[in-house]
């Protein structure tokens, strides 16, 4: 589901600041302070915001290969889901699974 949120990609300018790629450029956040000892984090916080976009599309995309992951191991007989190649347990990605559907449905705006 397409996010109301301004097309990425973003990117960081002058550390603190978050604009569109665009042509015309569209300012997203300023993360300024004129606190030294709140600088750093303020440049932290800018390089987050700038990856929004690309961070909601990685778990928009994850989540397909995840669901396929658990309907293969459900094929399997019990006790098999490491032996398909699954790293975590099943049900560690079925709690991931849902994690990542909250978090994209909260980046949209959207109720629990």
């Amino acid at each position: 589901m397409e996010g109301k949120w301004t097309k990425g990609p973003w990117k960081v300018v002058d550390e603190l600041d978050v604009i569109t790629s665009g042509r015309e450029p569209i300012e997203i956040a300023t993360c300024g302070t004129s606190i030294q000892e709140f600088y750093e984090t303020a440049k932290a916080n800018t390089t987050l915001i700038a990856q929004a976009p690309t961070l909601y599309e990685a778990l928009e995309a994850a989540l397909p290969k995840l669901a396929h992951g658990i309907e293969c191991a459900e094929m399997r007989p019990a006790g098999k889901w490491e032996e398909a190649g699954g790293s975590i347990s099943f049900d560690r990605c079925c709690c991931l699974i849902k994690r990542i559907e909250s978090v994209l449905a909260a980046a949209r705006g959207e109720k629990p």
